[in-house]
């Protein structure tokens, strides 16, 4: 289900590459890091400010991955940042150019593995939805705990690292074994990405066959229980939607021989930007809270001092993640 890491060749040739389409794709990911940069302090404050309410939720735990999964996005973009500094300054000095080629490479493959398992949670939230609402039965197979998330969690990283690291190893034997296919690993990255792309379009469906049924049903007053699965349909949409928009270039990437990691990196901020928006926008009372932390007097409390607002439980409403078992609307 995954997309690949890096053909080593990204970096080894990074002096020689052609920069038009490069500096397009550098300058997309930068923009979309700077505008999820100024996202996510209203995306985290109405999180805390949900939070309590939402632990009681069925899906808690997969959503509170989603929060941990941004945290870790800006932390791997201050490290990236870093680099790019030091390389702005550094006139491709042998050791700045190494210290760019070995920490870029970790860096950049920990943002694509992270997005992998987002979307990958993505596609069994899907699943585990849809077996829920017409299969409500199987409500007592698939309720997600904390201790099987978190092992669900370990296997979906380990897994996807250990095909990175291989993918990235034969990228590198590529390099400096001419006997060897150049662009093999290159091949492999972008049948996988094609593949992960099909995953999160199938996922997509059935999350629209829920809300098609739901519709239908919307006569119902207990129906409404089931409207802000939308958060998960819209995350869903947007994600397979940034890479239909990708796979054209991810191919004119592969057939000049340049790889798929900087596609891969602008599929990452692009996820983390889709996980926040859809997030603050899923429901009314979500969206009133952002425009609330829009008011001058919550605005720089919020982004500068976020730790001086506390969290505040409120009122019962009808949330964004509560169960989509079809014997609830029936």
């Amino acid at each position: 289900m995954s997309s690949s890491f890096s053909n080593a060749n990204f970096f080894l040739g990074y002096k020689d590459r052609p920069i038009t389409l490069d500096k397009a794709i550098t300058l997309s990911a930068v923009s979309l890091f700077l505008l999820s940069y100024l996202i996510f302090p209203f995306y985290n404050h109405i999180f805390k400010m949900n939070q309590k309410r939402d632990e009681a939720t069925p899906i808690f735990q997969i959503i509170n991955h989603f929060h941990r999964m941004i945290q870790r996005f800006y932390f791997i973009g201050v490290l990236f940042s870093i680099l790019v500094i030091i390389d702005v300054v550094s006139s491709y000095k042998v050791i700045v150019f190494w210290y760019y080629f070995i920490a870029g490479s970790f860096i950049g493959m920990a943002l694509i593995i992270v997005t992998e398992v987002n979307n990958f949670l993505l596609g069994l939230l899907a699943i585990q939805r849809f077996l829920l609402y017409f299969v409500p039965s199987s409500d007592k197979y698939l309720n997600i705990s904390g201790r099987s998330m978190n092992l669900a969690l370990a296997i979906s990283y380990g897994l996807l690292t250990a095909l990175h690291v291989f993918l990235y190893v034969l990228s590198l034997k590529e390099v400096f074994n001419p006997a060897l296919d150049p662009n093999g690993s290159t091949r492999i990255t972008l049948i996988l990405y094609i593949t992960e792309t099909v995953f999160v379009l199938a996922s997509t469906l059935l999350y629209l066959l829920i809300m098609i049924s739901i519709k239908k049903l919307g006569h119902l007053t207990s129906a409404q229980l089931n409207k802000p699965q939308r958060y998960v349909l819209w995350q869903l949409v947007a994600v397979f939607i940034g890479k239909i928009l990708l796979i054209p270039v991810a191919f004119v990437f592969n057939e000049h021989e340049r790889g798929i990691p900087p596609l891969q990196h602008v599929d990452g901020v692009y996820t983390a930007i889709t996980i926040q928006l859809t997030y603050l926008g899923c429901n009314r009372h979500n969206l009133m809270s952002l425009l609330s932390s829009l008011k001058l007097k919550n605005f720089f409390r919020i982004v500068f001092c976020p730790c001086s607002i506390q969290p505040r439980v409120e009122p019962e409403v009808v949330n964004q993640i509560e169960t989509t078992g079809r014997n609830q609307v029936a």
